[in-house]
């Protein structure tokens, strides 16, 4: 199954976690003043971001630092301000003193568990990113729409794979998997956003054993990765930038919720069946959601269900055949593109 041109798919490059994180609040008179900086960082921090890229140029930067000055000036000792601080600093390993200060100063703050998972995972600290990795499933604020999500991600990989991921949808829920309940530790996650640090490269060639070097930005360093490494199965996430997809789209074969990189034509609809069939989990999937980012998420279902319902109606499965079709439409209906996707069929007389 090749990748093919997604004009009826818009991968999803939601922030599930983390985009906006809530925030404690300060007892200082100016309370409503430093809520209103934070929420101006977060949302004009979002809106430099695009389904491309994550990059941040320098004059967008500088309205950023502009905005973090003011929250220094604002409440220059709250955990408000340190993780700000330490957001601003690309959430990097020399920043990481500031967001120990920003927890420090509230202990208890679940919005944190994350960004203490992607440092420890940045440091290869697997011990303490383990830690969080439960404090965070504990915290009951994961969706179980989107821990089964990621779930049938992992079970659409072949053994020892290489997952390449973008964002946060599509990584602090497995290492939930990875770390707190065991399942498919055998794959190695790759985040993109990750690979601006030479420490974190240089854990994933050691322990990784892959042909992995820095270059001059964190998807030409992805692109790399990719293209040297061909005695590995390498994945791409849904969630991948796009650029990357497009890219790579003719060596690009799909595999449940995964791209498989291969140079090589593959024939691989029957074994993702299986994957689907006896594998996945959709239980979370068939229920009703009012998760509006959870459903927009769910949406990168329908190319394999598709693909999957050519399948069923080649080899005559009319039942699996109707209970696909039924579940296009469901999950289609959710997003407001059931018309859509039923026109989709008909043009291919499914």
């Amino acid at each position: 199954m090749k990748l093919q041109v997604l004009i009826i798919i818009p991968f999803i490059y939601c922030q599930l976690l983390g985009q906006s994180k809530v925030k404690n609040f300060p007892t200082q008179e100016n309370e409503d003043q430093l809520d209103t900086y934070v929420n101006e960082y977060f949302s004009k921090r979002a809106s430099f971001m695009d389904k491309f890229s994550k990059d941040i140029s320098i004059d967008e930067q500088k309205e950023l630092d502009k905005i973090v000055d003011n929250i220094k000036s604002s409440s220059p000792k709250s955990s408000d301000y340190f993780y700000i601080e330490y957001i601003n600093q690309g959430s990097s390993i020399a920043a990481f003193p500031l967001l120990e200060k920003a927890r420090d100063l509230y202990p208890n703050n679940v919005e944190l568990y994350d960004d203490f998972i992607y440092h420890y995972e940045l440091t290869n600290e697997t011990i303490l990113r383990s830690n969080y990795s439960k404090k965070l499933y504990e915290s009951n604020t994961i969706h179980e729409g989107l821990m089964e999500y990621n779930y049938n991600v992992l079970m659409s990989l072949d053994k020892d794979a290489i997952l390449i991921t973008n964002g946060s949808e599509d990584k602090f829920p497995i290492f939930i998997w990875h770390d707190v309940f065991k399942i498919r530790t055998d794959v190695t996650i790759i985040n993109i956003d990750m690979l601006s640090e030479l420490t974190y490269i240089n854990n994933k060639k050691l322990h990784n054993k892959l042909n992995i070097k820095q270059q001059n930005s964190t998807i030409k360093t992805a692109q790399f990765l990719i293209e040297n490494n061909p005695n590995k199965q390498i994945y791409l996430g849904h969630t991948i930038n796009q650029k990357l997809l497009e890219k790579y789209k003719s060596k690009l074969y799909l595999s449940g919720l995964t791209y498989l990189y291969s140079n090589k034509q593959i024939d691989n609809v029957k074994s993702a069946v299986s994957k689907f069939e006896n594998e996945f989990k959709t239980e979370q999937l068939a229920r009703p959601c009012t998760n509006s980012k959870i459903n927009s998420l769910n949406f990168n279902y329908i190319l394999p269900l598709v693909t999957f319902l050519e399948y069923y109606k080649g080899q005559n499965n009319m039942v699996e055949y109707r209970k696909t079709k039924d579940l296009i439409l469901i999950i289609s209906k959710r997003v407001g593109k059931d018309q859509f996707i039923s026109d989709y069929l008909n043009s291919l007389n499914l």
